[in-house]
């Protein structure tokens, strides 16, 4: 594993893990937040479910006391039967009343002081109804006394104090159930903000890392398909791209040509002035015969002073002649050395034609290549290869004609 694919898997790896990381927060906090509210919610629930009852509680004393005031005016069995009921509704009441305050921070301290008063209020009303079975004078004289009346409003007072310190806790409890909910959904919105703010670098990172790895195997499939320094295709890939072109002739029935070029005086160069100033004139040959083909041909370096180019939409032998005039004038040029020195040179120029000279690559391949050896050997500018003998091109040296 090279260092860019570790880089990538390093960056994806961490990427995944902050994600999982600032996903586990949001729903902490969420589930933190959560809890919050429901904890909120019940002691509202139960902060409206203890008014309710102190109000219970006020309408079972006040139906108890109507039903007592029934019996001890009218002496009825049925406002006496009624009182019984009544005052085990009332004492019912307090004992739910009793459970809830059970739970609250402050409900001994209110019990404290409100089941005195309750029971109070129960034994003055069981004395007045017992005072009816005495007279009505001496039951009309309790009432008219007042003490029913006293622990009746003392009573009123402690239920309704305790009625309103609820009422006060239920606003305080709604004030920071929307704190809860303000603060839920500002961390929300930050770990939003910053996951996505997280995720967005690393997602920068990680097309960083893929885009220095493709540079990476572009470079490293550049310096195997091409010559070190020409930059021109080497032999791999311009074998690749005659078995392409050889497709496509035989798809479009067109020609092509296949040209083998060797440098002439190339050797008393390398020998006289130095590598360096081969290496000069190579690299300038790459750059004139580039520049002398078609935006469409290809051309090549096979090794040493060897060069290939591939001429496609080749209709007759004219137009070879034509690529070959182009390629010979150009290396006739002089080529300029380092401190103004320049030297010439000339080419060996070998043709093979498709599907003339062969359908195959192998074999367009080794006709080119020894129509080129001919070339040099006859000292012309170019052979073709034609059929079974080889004929000089167009272009050849007056001396040579």
């Amino acid at each position: 594993m090279d260092r860019t694919e570790l880089t990538i898997e390093r960056n994806a790896l961490a990427s995944l893990l902050l994600a999982l990381a600032v996903t586990a927060i949001i729903v902490w906090m969420n589930a933190m937040g959560v809890v919050r509210l429901s904890s909120n919610t019940e002691q509202i629930v139960a902060s409206n479910t203890i008014v309710e009852k102190i109000q219970a509680v006020r309408e079972a004393f006040q139906v108890m006391e109507s039903a007592e005031r029934g019996y001890i005016i009218t002496g009825d069995k049925v406002y006496l039967e009624s009182h019984t009921q009544d005052s085990a509704a009332v004492s019912a009441r307090r004992d739910e009343l009793v459970r809830l305050f059970a739970s609250l921070p402050s409900g001994q301290g209110d019990l404290a002081e409100l089941l005195p008063h309750v029971e109070a209020k129960l034994a003055v009303s069981r004395v007045n109804v017992a005072s009816r079975q005495q007279g009505f004078e001496r039951a009309r004289a309790r009432l008219q006394s007042g003490v029913g009346k006293r622990e009746m409003d003392a009573l009123h007072a402690v239920l309704e104090r305790m009625a309103a310190q609820q009422t006060a806790r239920r606003g305080e409890l709604r004030a920071q159930r929307e704190s809860i909910m303000h603060e839920l959904g500002r961390n929300i919105t930050i770990a939003a903000v910053v996951a996505v703010s997280i995720l967005l670098y690393l997602h920068f990172r990680l097309l960083k890392a893929m885009k220095l790895r493709h540079e990476a195997e572009m470079h490293m499939h550049h310096i195997a398909t091409h010559d070190a320094l020409t930059g021109l295709p080497n032999r791999r890939l311009i074998l690749e791209h005659i078995s392409q072109a050889l497709h496509r002739c035989v798809r479009h029935k067109k020609g092509m040509a296949l040209l083998f070029l060797d440098l002439n005086e190339f050797k008393p160069v390398n020998d006289q002035l130095g590598h360096k100033a081969g290496d000069m004139v190579l690299k300038q040959v790459a750059q004139r015969l580039q520049s002398a083909m078609r935006a469409s041909d290809r051309v090549a370096r096979l090794g040493g002073d060897e060069f290939v180019v591939l001429a496609e939409d080749i209709a007759d032998k004219e137009d070879v002649c034509g690529i070959v005039g182009k390629i010979d004038a150009e290396i006739g040029r002089p080529f300029r050395l380092h401190e103004g020195g320049e030297v010439t040179i000339s080419t060996s120029i070998g043709v093979a034609v498709y599907p003339r000279d062969g359908e195959d690559m192998e074999t367009l391949l080794r006709n080119a290549d020894t129509a080129m050896y001919e070339a040099k050997r006859s000292l012309s500018n170019c052979f073709c290869k034609e059929q079974t003998h080889l004929r000089r091109c167009i272009l050849r040296k007056e001396e040579a004609a």
